[in-house]
């Protein structure tokens, strides 16, 4: 009977310690002369500087880092929307692309919105297009995507006709891109890779205004026509006064209330600020392919709103940061 037992599975997996071969620099001249007489092969060498025994080295395993954090799989989504007027749609992206050409909209299931700021981040577009005011809609989840406005509106809409219906068919994930098909007489599909949405999120201004008018839009751009640089807008009960002072010429023109510009005014308290005119004239010129009516809002030395409701879309508000001088 064996003596040796087995208490633990472990211990058939564990290594046995292998002995030691015999050195032959440590033989007696009798063991070394057996050793030859039984066709061992003996090398030796100086007892006190031995040999190295020189091995190759034992493969190791390479295992990838499992700390490294891995990238989140996007997840594929699919939405769309349909609206009746592409002229409208083209001649709203024309007035986005005053401020931005690479814009990230959001489509939820809410409807479509825009919010953005120029480059110099002087003046921002709030966008609104509900989901009751398209033709039809599709989307599950918010989903972010971007293309170039003045690339789009190059190739996309470049020959869009007046009764074109337009429908946007948006895929993100694994493939970015956005389809466009125009449909009346004849129907027309585009197909254009989208680009890397921003992840900027951009608050809405909280601003109390102190001041809003209802003005004819034709009529203000008529007047933005003899301006240049920066003006000065002076709001109160009885109407707005424009003022512009150069090295020679001074410039005052007045929108009185009641008169054919003016439909209305709510003025809690009289407001004065400067604003850039360049930035208000490409604005105004590029809401006159939209809408008749704007609804400016200001307080004094704060950012003032131009808002607009879109025949067909939604609402878009401007923002423009005003001029502030010190002494």
């Amino acid at each position: 009977m064996n003596d040796a037992v087995v208490t633990n599975i472990e211990d058939l997996n564990k290594k046995q310690e292998p002995k030691p071969a015999p050195n032959p620099n440590e033989w007696t001249p009798e063991q070394i002369e057996e050793a030859k007489l039984v066709g061992v092969n003996i090398v030796q060498g100086d007892p006190s500087h031995p040999e190295p025994i020189e091995t190759e080295p034992i493969p190791q395993e390479i295992k990838p880092n499992e700390t490294e954090p891995k990238p989140p799989e996007r997840k594929e989504l699919h939405g769309y929307i349909v609206m009746n007027d592409a002229i409208q749609v083209k001649n709203l992206l024309k007035t986005i692309n005053v401020l931005v050409d690479e814009a990230t909209f959001k489509l939820t299931p809410q409807g479509l919105t825009l919010r953005a700021m120029d480059p110099s981040r002087v003046a921002m577009i709030d966008l609104v297009i509900p989901r009751e005011s398209c033709t039809e809609h599709l989307c599950t989840e918010d989903m972010k995507f971007c293309f170039s406005i003045d690339r789009y509106l190059g190739k996309a809409l470049k020959n869009i006709t007046k009764n074109d219906a337009i429908r946007l068919d948006i895929q993100t994930g694994i493939v970015d891109k956005m389809n466009t098909r125009l449909s009346s007489k004849l129907t027309r599909q585009f197909s254009m890779p989208l680009l890397e949405a921003s992840e900027e999120e951009i608050p809405t201004p909280q601003i109390n205004f102190m001041y809003s008018a209802r003005l004819v839009l034709g009529n203000v751009n008529t007047l933005f026509k003899d301006l240049d640089d920066h003006v000065q807008i002076v709001g109160t009960q009885d109407g707005l006064t424009f003022k512009q002072k150069g090295d020679i010429e001074d410039f005052t023109a007045t929108l009185q209330k009641g008169d054919d510009t003016v439909l209305n005014i709510e003025a809690k308290e009289e407001a004065k600020a400067k604003y850039s005119v360049l930035y208000l004239k490409e604005i105004l010129k590029a809401l006159s392919q939209l809408t008749y009516i704007i609804e400016v809002s200001y307080s004094t030395d704060m950012p003032m709103r131009i808002s607009a409701e879109l025949e067909h879309l939604g609402t878009v508000n401007f923002y423009v940061a005003p001029r502030i001088e010190t002494d």
